[in-house]
């Protein structure tokens, strides 16, 4: 059931940003995707204490992190881009839909995790929090009838929110900096409430949690770059 979500979140994601970029664009986000595939499962085995023989036998057959796929694919996908049009206004422009992809895919594919009872959170028992049923890897592990925080349903909503924000901010500004701080955020949110025992962590912070800092940073930073060239060219016109 996993897989068949996250197929269904790959092909809605690239039928939607097929009929918002040019051609040209659309060909060098697939490379870029493809690309930054392995880096979800690079994060995944970075969070586990393991040899290198383990980590090189299991690399593509442990599991992906998907932070890991958007972080890289970000650096791939401006690299490329860049290369090919050499405008920094219309690479942003490209960001800005392309993104929309990885919301897209996100909300599915944690669908799938809810559906295959993967990537639980932590024993909570506030408001939405979820009992999973019995042989589930979640009652394996705290035992019977204890309710969880939903990580995975609440990473969904808050990718539908992301998708209506962006939809509707990019009427008037690029929306790249939005899906970085918005993806980032729910990343890190996420981690601070979802199983990760025995994992890697650095700074007290999980691997996925750090990509989404700096994920954030730059945000935050494109944010800035964007408005004052907004404010340069309003002098300029002046």
């Amino acid at each position: 059931m996993k897989s068949i979500f996250e197929t269904i979140g790959v092909l809605i994601g690239a039928i939607v940003v097929y009929k918002m970029v040019d051609k040209k664009t659309y060909f060098i986000m697939i490379v870029a995707t493809l690309l930054s595939l392995p880096a979800g499962n690079l994060v995944r085995q970075l969070m586990q204490s393991r040899s290198i023989s383990e980590v090189l036998d299991d690399f593509f057959t442990s599991g992906s992190h998907f932070i890991g796929v958007v972080f890289l694919w970000c650096i791939l996908f401006s690299a490329i881009h860049f290369a090919t049009f050499k405008r920094k206004d219309y690479l942003i422009k490209a960001l800005s839909s392309c993104s929309i992809f990885f919301v897209i895919s996100h909300f599915f594919n944690r669908l799938g995790c809810f559906s295959n009872g993967c990537c639980f959170g932590v024993p909570y028992s506030g408001i939405f929090s979820i009992t999973y049923p019995s042989s589930s890897f979640a009652e394996l592990l705290y035992g019977s009838s204890i309710p969880t925080f939903p990580s995975q349903l609440f990473e969904s909503f808050c990718m539908v929110v992301l998708f209506i924000a962006m939809l509707k901010l990019s009427k008037t500004q690029n929306v790249f900096w939005l899906f970085q701080i918005g993806y980032g955020l729910t990343i890190i949110i996420s981690e601070a409430n979802i199983y990760n025992l025995g994992t890697r962590q650095l700074l007290g912070l999980s691997y996925p949690s750090i990509l989404g800092l700096f994920l954030i940073i730059s945000g935050v930073i494109i944010k800035i770059y964007s408005k004052r060239r907004v404010l340069c060219s309003k002098k300029l016109f002046q």
